[in-house]
């Protein structure tokens, strides 16, 4: 039986496809996208987080630490994370903080355990939810990813995939027969624009996107706007055309990028990104709509 690292399993999510969702988060991407709102699911690895405003110094993860990663003073916990990326103690850290403070993110699991939870959710589902497996990218774990969506189906349980989908076709062609609907995300439009973001070229992205339309797939397109960088009037005309004869596209949202994700960044250790800061967002996207409407 497969086996993947699984970031979290979310229940009754509406935000993720239609109707009320188990969100199953793979942990690992291949693109680092400077925006990311999960920045925790990067990494295929197993990692420690710390959250320190809800420490209240008791100290007790300093008495079992095995690599002096903490200090301590009257007012303050600091932590080197550097030191906790190899340690085989990092469980006991997190069970012996009495205030969550740390946090363990992702873990081996195995089809039938994640299925198991899904299970746990169906009397929930209704006629319109399911299952969404999210990320990170899924598709990087692609035969677990395959057996589970496999057990998914012939349960009668929707399948969403929430993508990148910016990976070679083959690995979206082997569980095609097992999704129901696919959840894009179109970044930008320019190659060299989309490297310099997200750390990869978008070709294998938009080619997979024309097949699945080939394919009669439904999809939901979703773009993250930044101001000044992706939002430009060239930028919204060539979207356009790539998406105005698509198939199966039922909807294409625009969603204003964010700090939602600043305490994931400040507990993994890491600069917390600066976009859209002093944007006012519902103008923001009102004009990438009215830029995307009349090119």
């Amino acid at each position: 039986m497969n086996t993947a690292i699984i970031m979290e399993i979310q229940r009754y999510c509406i935000h993720d496809g239609p109707g009320i969702r188990t969100t199953v988060f793979f942990k690992g991407c291949h693109m680092k996208c400077g925006w990311c709102h999960n920045p925790e699911s990067q990494s295929k690895k197993p990692e420690m987080m710390f959250f320190e405003n809800s420490c209240i110094l008791c100290r007790q993860c300093e008495a079992i630490c095995q690599r002096g990663a903490h200090s301590f003073t009257d007012k303050s916990h600091k932590i080197n994370l550097e030191l906790c990326k190899n340690c085989s103690n990092k469980q006991q850290c997190q069970e012996i903080c009495c205030t969550n403070s740390f946090k363990l993110n992702g873990k081996s699991m195995n089809v039938e355990e994640v299925f198991k939870e899904i299970m746990r959710d169906r009397c929930c589902y209704g006629e319109l939810g399911g299952v969404t497996f999210s990320g990170g990218e899924p598709l990087l774990q692609q035969d677990y990813l395959k057996e589970i969506m496999s057990c998914c189906k012939q349960a009668g349980i929707s399948v969403c995939l929430d993508t990148t989908l910016n990976v070679e076709w083959d690995m979206v062609e082997s569980i095609t027969p097992y999704t129901d609907l696919y959840l894009i995300d179109l970044k930008c439009m320019d190659e060299q624009l989309h490297i310099a973001m997200t750390g990869a070229s978008n070709k294998n992205l938009l080619v997979n996107i024309k097949k699945l339309s080939d394919l009669g797939a439904r999809m939901i397109i979703r773009m993250p706007i930044i101001e000044e960088i992706n939002d430009s009037v060239n930028e919204m005309k060539k979207r356009k055309i790539f998406l105005q004869d698509l198939r199966g596209l039922e909807r294409i949202d625009m969603i204003p990028v964010s700090n939602y994700g600043s305490a994931k960044y400040k507990a993994l250790g890491k600069n917390i990104p600066e976009y859209n800061n002093h944007t006012n967002l519902d103008m923001l996207i009102e004009q990438a709509k009215n830029r995307f409407e009349r090119s």
